[in-house]
């Protein structure tokens, strides 16, 4: 009788001891290459190592080979390599003399110094390289929507095209396509496309746009498409619209016409788009899902089928002539539902200005918005100030009156941050369509540049994370430390070996510039002594040495400490101070 009132608490000590076990894989993996890269390095240089050993405290197994001890100890948490002579209050032995640590010029000090933290650049450059040589799925080139109104739009890129060469340069995947328009910002681009069998040629000339994240607020170039395809979730825009007299609602989910089925907004355009080309008049078999509201907060909602029939009228179109997709969505009087409110909090912002399931967002202070980003890049704007929201209800636009409180919560990544609330929800689920894929293999030199940027790009986040955290514009309460690092462990492995390699990379990478900060006791400080002595032609003091030690040993427990409250805290209490269960997903 009492299993199941243990089983919470069976459940809870398993996850634990599994984040122990992968945390102890981890650390060993990334101390072990860090070690070995002082270790072979010091070697090679003429400073004897005595020992090696792979974790802390009590000897468990070894063996000596060239003078030097290998262990593997009882504590897995880490490990170190003891260099002869590394100590000033330990004379040198007299087999290790002329080759301890302390004996060693200052540059061959530095070198070893700097031989850990490089040897965990080396181990993620690695990691990197052997993911970027294997066969892997990404999005393929093809637009699978275009804002209206963008740069693409007006280029006449439409959903469906496939890019083929920007400047006479290949364009294999859709990150190849990001990378050339991003850094080409106000410059004109050739665009070859693939459409219908044919190649199109298209100029575009992609506007710039300030992309501001926690980190830094760089200047991209930006066209205005995505890999991503909208289901064919339809708004009709009014009560007297061709679409809504059919029967159509906001909301409804098209999922055939006439029998065909029908995965995107597009695909839904194209299809009528053909049937009125055909035929100068006409009428459709629309079938597919609508939402069955209850309150007004609520997002996950039970659909039900519908059928009806939609009648093309023959004034709207010549047979044989094509149409573009906004002739058919002006024609028919709908657009897509990803702008229109799907739901509101009934004590939200939203709900106080009058805002309603169903609204369609049309313009925020004056500023037509487009796409979900215009919409959350206008109210972040607004902050807590008045704005006035321009919505589409029942055919009619009304501005409303909407002030969004100022709360913590969490952004993508976990961090803590004051932001806008509107209290209004949007559905989501409409950008889920299917994304066309492709595979890619790098060769050899290709992986390795891949790679290599990868690496530097790794080094540089990291960098500007320190340095946020520093100015405070990152929250310190965001730094984590062992539970962290277990947590991300046991996730990683539970997500396969790609996802655990990739861990490993990430915290060796990590550790290899926490290593090269200039903090006593830290590879970096042993960096900087040995260039002081370099410059001055002189040892450093051993006085100098102690007092420098004890406040490295001082500020890294206190940095443990620091973490493993915010571990505890963040573990167990929201990162904003809320208890996790109230938690916002």
């Amino acid at each position: 009788m009492t299993l199941p009132a243990m089983t919470p608490v069976f459940s809870f000590l398993q996850s634990g001891l599994l984040g122990i076990l992968w945390f102890a894989v981890l650390i060993s993996v990334v101390v072990f290459v860090h070690e070995m890269g002082h270790l072979l390095v010091g070697k090679w240089l003429g400073v004897t190592p005595v020992r090696f050993s792979l974790g802390f405290g009590k000897k468990l197994w070894g063996f000596k080979h060239q003078g030097t001890e290998y262990q593997v100890s009882a504590l897995p948490f880490g490990g170190y390599v003891k260099f002869a002579g590394d100590n000033p209050y330990e004379p040198v032995p007299p087999e290790h003399e002329g080759h301890g640590f302390l004996q060693a010029k200052p540059a061959v000090r530095a070198a070893i110094a700097f031989a850990g933290p490089g040897a965990n650049f080396l181990l993620a450059f690695l990691i990197f390289l052997g993911f970027s040589m294997m066969p892997q799925q990404t999005r393929a080139a093809v637009v699978g929507t275009v804002k209206p109104g963008s740069v693409a739009f007006k280029a006449g890129l439409r959903a469906g095209d496939k890019i083929v060469s920007i400047d006479g340069k290949p364009v294999r995947m859709f990150g190849d396509l990001q990378e050339l328009i991003s850094s080409a910002a106000g410059k004109h681009l050739a665009v070859m496309v693939e459409r219908r069998g044919a190649q199109v040629k298209v100029d575009v000339v992609p506007e710039q746009v300030e992309v501001k994240t926690i980190l830094e607020t760089v200047r991209r170039g930006r066209i205005g498409i995505a890999s991503m395809a909208r289901l064919a979730e339809v708004a009709p825009l009014s009560p007297d619209s061709l679409a809504a007299k059919a029967g159509l609602r906001v909301f409804d989910r098209v999922t055939q016409l006439d029998g065909t089925a029908i995965t995107s907004y597009e695909q839904l355009l194209g299809a009528v788009a053909q049937r009125w080309e055909d035929r100068a008049a006409t009428a459709v078999t629309i079938q597919g899902s609508r939402p069955v509201f209850g309150r007004p907060e609520d997002e996950k909602v039970k659909r039900e089928d519908f059928r009806l029939t939609l009648t093309l009228p023959a004034d709207r179109a010549i047979a044989g002539t094509p149409m573009a997709f906004e002739d058919v969505e002006q024609a028919l009087g709908i657009a897509s539902a990803e702008m229109n409110v799907y739901s509101v909090d009934p004590k939200g912002a939203a709900a106080a200005g009058g805002i309603l399931r169903g609204d369609r967002i049309v313009a925020i202070d004056g500023k037509r918005v487009e796409w979900l980003d215009d919409v959350d890049t206008l109210r972040r704007a607004a902050g807590d100030k008045p704005m006035t929201v321009l919505v589409l209800r029942d055919g009619k636009e009304q501005a409303l009156q909407v002030t969004q409180p100022l709360e913590e919560d969490r952004d993508d990544n976990g961090m803590c941050m004051t932001v806008p609330v509107l209290g209004a929800h949007f559905d989501g689920a409409i950008w889920s369509g299917e994304v066309p894929m492709v595979s890619i293999r790098y060769g050899f030199f290709e992986a390795v540049s891949v790679a290599g940027q990868g690496t530097v790009d790794a080094v540089r986040g990291t960098l500007l994370v320190i340095g946020r955290m520093i100015t405070g514009d990152i929250p310190r309460r965001q730094v984590g430390g062992l539970l962290s690092i277990g947590d991300a462990a046991k996730q990683a492995a539970e997500q396969g070996w790609e996802a655990f390699l990739f861990t490993i990379a990430m915290i060796s990478m990590n550790l290899g510039v926490m290593n090269l900060l200039p903090v006593p006791i830290l590879d970096g400080f042993h960096i900087v002594s040995s260039a002081i002595e370099g410059v001055a032609r002189r040892a450093l003091s051993i006085r100098f040495r102690e007092v420098t030690s004890m406040i490295g040993l001082a500020m890294l427990v206190s940095l443990m400490l620091f973490a493993l409250t915010n571990d505890v805290r963040n573990k167990w209490v929201d990162p904003c101070g809320k208890p996790a269960a109230s938690a916002k997903g």
